[in-house]
């Protein structure tokens, strides 16, 4: 009975903290007060080579330690910024269990990606407005935010996805939105992240609806066609798609595809490619009984 109750309250904080959360820019620096330290070329070059080191759990939570010091503002370095916003995407998505950190870890990297399109005053404007959303300022989104914009729509969904129903409903039109601005301003923004986001959404919110799996599989092809060499393209469709639909000749195929791969083939993104390859050797580890 005592379990029950404690479950019990957990659903109450998520479900409270989605009815009242909004997406606050500064939010994330709450717990950072004071001015920021400034760096010297030795933190610089820490920090560099901890980024560079990002798949590695240890390097990634030395990176936010690190940064977080000389950076409590966007204003301190807008790339800094952007940075402590993926690694603490990193630390949600591939190091850390689900639960109240994971959660933390995804709000507080969407509200430092908003936070650096709050720098573009046309956004800042349209946003400030009473009753105002994040998709409100799309139109002031251009090329030089699309970073910006990725990581907050990516974030906001994967924090909004854990939170449960409610607030992946609440939060779907903001994402949406800027995804599909995304697709419009460079469709193969971050190696197909539009085709990518779509094609889980499909996959995942079918509602007894058979036409999304048909949208689902374009989206991923698209994926594969124009970046096959990224792997969360074939990652993902192995999990979201080859596996739910039981196609295990395609899952397969794909899961084989990202094992045999180099992660160095893509220079810019290496470390994601080597996190990536763990995620689809743990796909096809089964899993021991408890």
């Amino acid at each position: 009975m005592k379990a029950i109750t404690t479950i019990l309250f957990g659903c109450l904080i998520i479900l409270s903290s989605c009815s009242t959360v909004r997406i606050n820019p500064y939010l994330s620096q709450s717990p950072d007060t004071g001015p920021s330290l400034k760096t010297d070329k030795k933190t610089e070059k820490l920090l560099t080579k901890l980024w560079a080191e990002r798949h590695d759990g240890t390097s990634l939570s030395r990176f936010i330690e690190t940064a977080k010091p000389v950076t409590r503002s966007p204003a301190d370095s807008r790339d800094r910024w952007l940075k402590l916003a993926r690694a603490e995407y990193l630390m949600a998505e591939f190091q850390t269990e689900p639960g109240a950190e994971r959660l933390r870890l995804y709000l507080s990297a969407a509200h430092r990606a908003e936070a650096v399109l709050q720098l573009n005053p046309s956004y800042r404007d349209a946003v400030s407005r009473p009753r105002s959303s994040p998709e409100d300022g799309l139109s002031a989104i251009d090329r030089a935010d699309l970073e910006a914009a990725h990581w907050f729509a990516e974030c906001l969904y994967r924090w909004s996805v854990e939170s449960g129903p409610e607030c992946e409903l609440k939060h779907r039109r903001t994402v949406s939105s800027f995804f599909n601005h995304l697709e419009k301003l460079d469709p193969g923004f971050y190696h197909g992240a539009a085709d990518r986001h779509f094609a889980i959404e499909h996959a995942r919110s079918r509602d007894g609806d058979p036409e999304a799996w048909k949208r689902s599989r374009a989206r991923f092809e698209s994926a594969l066609k124009q970046h096959g060499g990224y792997f969360a393209n074939s990652v993902a469709y192995a999990r979201y798609f080859a596996r739910p639909t039981g196609d295990e000749a395609l899952f397969k195929k794909l899961i084989e595809r990202v094992l045999k791969d180099s992660p160095a083939a893509l220079a810019d993104s290496t470390p994601e490619q080597i996190l990536e390859q763990k995620r689809a050797k743990a796909l096809t580890t089964p899993k021991k009984a408890p």
